[in-house]
């Protein structure tokens, strides 16, 4: 074998080396290490015999389809961090969601869904989708870094700013001091301040009730303005005595440590560098693009075949325009701004083109998110035609009793001490849905 000779050469055995007899009589005589060779040998195939192989471990079975730990790792990885370590914690639930999700599509797959209208633009969406988000990557956010400075920076600026703070935790701790003592009570937390110790682990040390008050909470809006007022100004981890209607309180100001949300921040900030790069980029594309616009089509949202505008000759229907603005990551119904929705359709139509010119809806990455994204939209459609009742409780109870049976035609089986056993590493850094850099 190949590793045999490896092996033979690392040991510096040789068939021309120092020879001895066998035994006590003369004959056949064999190199001196070659015994010495042969167990090293042995030892060494008995090693790699031994070594664990690396497996992947069948945690459910949906019919044919296996959901094994590679599966359940890659989907875990994609979510958002404080979701990882819920399910972390709840495999159980997790894995149930992955086996719902296979049993909806094996049945959404099998079925064949209506080809309406309305199906095939959200699956021709999602085509054109992959092919933008993949040309954002390779033009934009691939090429943005974010400095340590720039991320400390940025820290600073929201512990100094709590009320405005979008990512960096800022609470006040209000203690009342024991025996009226406020001087006791400032020892005891400055002695804590010097040993590292939170303030939490300083009142748990010295039986001190407290309260916690975040900076964007109903209850800090209660505090006395003069309060707010000086609590905002108040350096991280420091105190402040205040005497409210006769009664000494000590206020805290405490902030999550840069450790604890180096990467928010540092995601946070790589996300505005980005959306100005393609901002400016996609001002650039507009310029070179011939656009005429038709703004009173939107005047009849129900004419959804009716042309908003032409994007170098290629029409931007009302029925883009509406549904664009409905898929909107912001959050709430806000209705319609006409001008805007229009121009965010615009702004898509271009940079779809660029991609097309690209040839990126034949990248084998963009192929692989396209079906993964049909897989879900697969789902999301036979879900909508089987529960359909009016409550949010009854649409649950609903869902429940129709994957129930879903799962028995399916023929589900689930293993769980294979689930209880597998080890889950650490989640490497969250990444954009093309494996680009850390986002």
């Amino acid at each position: 074998m190949k590793g045999t000779n490896i092996g033979l050469r690392s040991s510096g055995c040789g068939l021309t080396g120092q020879t001895a007899p066998l035994g006590s009589g003369g004959g056949i005589r064999l190199p001196g290490n070659f015994i010495l060779c042969l167990a090293v040998l042995f030892l060494g195939a008995g090693c790699v015999r031994s070594r664990p192989r690396e497996t992947d471990p069948v945690l459910a079975l949906v019919g044919e389809k296996k959901i094994g730990g590679r599966d359940f790792r890659r989907e875990l990885d994609r979510l958002d961090p404080s979701l990882r370590r819920k399910y972390l914690r709840e495999r159980e639930t997790f894995l149930n969601e992955l086996i719902e999700q296979e049993v909806i599509y094996q049945a959404a797959a099998g079925k064949g869904l209506p080809q309406t209208p309305e199906n095939m633009k959200r699956v021709s969406r999602a085509e054109a989708d992959a092919p933008i988000r993949r040309l954002k990557q390779q033009e934009i956010y691939s090429k943005i870094s974010v400095t340590e400075e720039e991320t400390a920076k940025r820290y600073q600026e929201e512990i100094a700013h709590p009320e405005k703070a979008k990512i960096v935790k800022s609470v006040l701790y209000v203690l009342s001091p024991p025996g009226g003592d406020v001087q006791e009570l400032v020892e005891m937390i400055g002695s804590g301040v010097k040993e590292g110790l939170s303030l939490p682990e300083t009142a748990r040390r010295n039986s001190l009730p407290y309260e916690t008050i975040e900076f964007d909470s109903p209850r800090f809006g209660e505090l006395p303005a003069q309060v707010q007022s000086v609590a905002v100004r108040m350096n991280n981890k420091s105190g402040l005595a205040v005497n409210l209607a006769g009664t000494p309180y000590y206020f805290f100001k405490d902030a999550q440590p840069l450790s604890s949300c180096f990467r928010e921040v540092g995601r946070a900030i790589r996300g505005e560098k980005g959306e100005r790069a393609l901002g400016e980029w996609v001002s650039t594309l507009r310029a070179r693009s011939t656009i005429r616009l038709v703004e009173a089509a939107l005047k009849d949202l129900a004419k959804t075949d009716a042309v908003a505008a032409k994007v170098n000759g290629v029409p931007v229907t009302v029925g883009d325009v509406v549904s664009l603005w409905k898929a909107r990551p912001e959050k709430g119904d806000r209705p319609l701004d006409e001008k805007a929705a229009l121009e965010a359709a615009i702004d898509r139509e271009i940079l779809r083109q660029e991609a097309m010119s690209k040839n990126l809806q034949d990248d084998p990455t963009v192929k692989k998110e396209v079906a993964g994204e049909t897989r879900r939209i697969l789902i999301e459609l036979l879900t909508e035609q089987n529960v359909t009742a009016l409550t949010p409780a009854l649409r649950e109870k609903q869902r429940a009793e129709w994957l129930e049976g879903m799962k028995k035609a399916a023929n589900v089986r689930v293993f769980p001490e294979n689930l209880k056993k597998m080890h889950i590493p650490p989640s490497r850094e969250i990444q954009d849905v093309f494996g680009g850099e850390a986002i």
